[in-house]
């Protein structure tokens, strides 16, 4: 059997998104990025070792080889992301920051977070939704986990992985060319607050682990979000049981996205908005490309 005949749809994404990446790369980043080469041979290692694996894949392979053959996207997510940190001005040379803010303020009439600061800054508010946005982290592989080990075919895993994957990587290229590093890195925003985020473990500990961020930009729109809300729609279709604590979990999300300072209110918005969008979208073309009783 041909490698190409052994692609899943998730195969497809994650390799059309990496070369599209190298592509970028090796076009923009010579001049502007230190070692950009290093990026472009790391990604170019990816599809070659990913691609081994696929390959080598086949109904009696051992366990292990399986589980990674079908968990490598959620393995290489966070690695994606950082790396698209390094590439936040080599198409779009500033932030554009200047622009959500003046949305907003047309919008709201003051910035949201400033307003937040004033009159909502509770500390056990801000634990709360602290615990809602750490859940991020959690809900994907769970769902995954139900669907991988739980189910007599991997149908309904497949189109987790693919709709997830692809939410990733449609805005990890968006973040290249619209650069928003958002309200807790953008000065002119930043340099307004008067008192730090504060709770009792979640917020230091989520702060912490903020630390491990993307140098610049990933804030539009928000991956967090548009991905929470596909794995919510996938929840929805496929285990309806875990479904209401994913809604609220995904609810506390959102709001904890600019209450944290982490994104403005049009990232979550937007971000929500285009999580719903391209969960139909694809859940459409996989089942038109994946016939259930092929699989």
């Amino acid at each position: 059997m041909t490698l190409f005949k052994k692609y899943k749809t998730f195969d497809w994404a994650f390799n059309i998104y990496l070369l599209a990446v190298i592509i970028l790369i090796t076009i923009f980043a010579p001049g502007k990025v230190n070692n950009w080469y290093t990026f472009v041979l790391k990604d170019i290692m990816f599809i070659l070792i990913v691609n081994i694996i696929i390959y080598s894949y086949t109904e009696r392979s051992n366990k292990i080889l399986k589980f990674i053959r079908y968990w490598y996207p959620i393995m290489l997510f966070s690695i994606n992301y950082s790396d698209m940190g390094h590439m936040a001005f080599i198409i779009v040379p500033q932030l554009q920051d200047p622009i959500i803010n003046i949305i907003e303020m047309k919008i709201f009439g003051v910035h949201p977070t400033w307003w937040i600061e004033k009159h909502l800054f509770y500390r056990p508010l801000l634990e709360t939704l602290t615990l809602g946005y750490m859940s991020y982290y959690l809900i994907l592989p769970l769902l995954g986990f139900i669907l991988y080990f739980k189910r007599k075919t991997l149908f309904e895993y497949e189109h987790l992985i693919f709709t997830v994957a692809v939410t990733f990587y449609f805005c990890y290229l968006f973040f290249i060319f619209f650069p928003v590093d958002g309200p807790w890195r953008f000065h002119p925003i930043l340099d307004h607050f008067t008192m730090p985020t504060a709770g009792y473990i979640l917020v230091p500990l989520q702060k912490k682990i903020m630390g491990f961020a993307m140098e610049h930009s990933g804030c539009f729109p928000s991956s967090h979000v548009a991905v929470a809300t596909v794995v919510l729609l996938n929840a929805q279709k496929f285990v309806k049981k875990i479904f209401p604590y994913y809604l609220v979990i995904v609810i506390l999300l959102f709001f904890a996205t600019f209450f944290m300072r982490y994104h403005y209110i049009i990232d979550a918005v937007f971000g929500m908005i285009f999580g719903i969008i391209i969960f139909n979208i694809l859940s459409r073309l996989y089942y038109k490309w994946n016939p259930r009783n092929l699989t």
